[in-house]
């Protein structure tokens, strides 16, 4: 588990979340190009905001529809696919990299050719072996068939939480193809607080009468999309440092009162000539021997019974080997300690106290 969460906190986003927010962006019900366009504008002026941006949806690649390829249709129909509708600042917003190709310009807006990027999996998918650039989908689009031409290939961009894989992603200028509603995705400086106010007065100098928007920076949003795995992390660390403990000091304990059992047996063999070391490691032996047994056996349940905790991994195997073989070492360990310590205190004693004794 505290392998699986350390994978999920260093998870490529495909963009960098420093410095960048999400902001909800309320539109009139006329005129909302105009109005998006003016204040977008406006925005971009504020002097603690670096870049804006529009975006369908209020996370990335949030919304699906379905494609198809103009030169040689699959086979089995249409394709469903991630899509997003995104100004022509988007990819400079993310700091997204354009693998092949490249981005939106505003030379793209209507009535310009329908243009589309499409992201790394999709290209490795819908166009194995081929280059996409150039090549034409087709958009199933409230109710139209809609084809575009691929003009880049971006890097995948992460549209859900850490343990999800990437889906294939559509994404389409704005201005050809608007969508209903909007979300602000915004780089800027300084106080996320300040500058949501800052933007929020940029907002209402165009329409005084739009609701106030609501904000996140994109560290809250990951930091919420990790909570889950992070709470199932600590209660695992917790449960699991209390389990290992507890063997620990169970099979010291057990060792170590084996090993005091057989205090006159080492006495005896001390008074007829044994040597300490060769007692130590008789010991030692018999007490190792029961450990790995029980080790070996602790594994076969460990194997079986940690598949059931599958789904709440990411990137780690239920049975990965170096945290078997770290714990088993572990074990194995303490086990040694308890019978070496009881041994060597032991074979120390004069064995003439030890029998006079008994």
């Amino acid at each position: 588990m505290i392998q699986s969460f350390i994978h999920l906190l260093n998870v490529e986003y495909g963009y960098q979340p420093d410095g960048m927010m999400i902001m909800s962006f309320p539109q009139p019900a006329a005129n909302r190009e105009a109005f998006s366009e003016q204040a977008l504008e406006r925005i971009k002026a504020v002097p603690a905001v670096e870049s804006a941006a529009l975006m369908s949806s209020n996370r990335f690649g949030q919304l699906n529809f379905p494609f198809n390829r103009e030169d040689r249709p699959f086979p089995n129909g249409d394709v469903l696919v991630r899509y997003s509708s995104v100004s022509a600042d988007y990819f400079h917003v993310l700091k997204s990299r354009i693998v092949a190709g490249r981005g939106f310009e505003e030379r793209d807006a209507s009535p310009a050719p329908a243009v589309a990027v499409i992201n790394e999996k999709l290209a490795r998918e819908d166009f194995p072996g081929e280059d996409p650039i150039g090549q034409r989908i087709v958009l199933a689009y409230n109710n139209q068939r809609i084809p575009h031409a691929i003009i880049g290939i971006m890097a995948d961009v992460r549209q859900d939480e850490p343990g999800v894989p990437v889906w294939p992603e559509i994404l389409v200028h704005r201005k050809q193809l608007p969508w209903l509603s909007g979300t602000l995705v915004i780089r800027a400086n300084g106080d996320p607080a300040k500058v949501q106010k800052l933007v929020q007065e940029a907002i209402w100098s165009v329409d005084k009468n739009l609701p106030p928007s609501t904000a996140q920076t994109m560290d809250q949003v990951l930091e919420a999309q990790v909570a889950t795995p992070r709470l199932y992390t600590i209660l695992f660390v917790l449960f699991s440092a209390v389990a290992v403990l507890l063997a620990v000091l169970g099979i010291y304990g057990l060792q170590a009162y084996i090993a005091s059992r057989r205090t006159n047996e080492m006495a005896i063999r001390v008074a007829l000539g044994a040597r300490k070391r060769n007692i130590a490691r008789l010991v030692i032996g018999d007490g190792v021997r029961l450990s790995l047994l029980g080790i070996a056996v602790g594994l076969v349940g460990t194997i079986i019974l940690t598949r059931l905790m599958r789904s709440l991994l990411f990137e780690v195997s239920p049975t990965d080997p170096g945290t078997l073989f770290s714990v088993a070492l572990l074990l194995l360990c303490v086990a040694w300690a308890g019978c070496y310590i009881p041994a060597r205190r032991a074979a120390r004693t004069d064995p003439m106290a030890v029998l006079r004794h008994e």
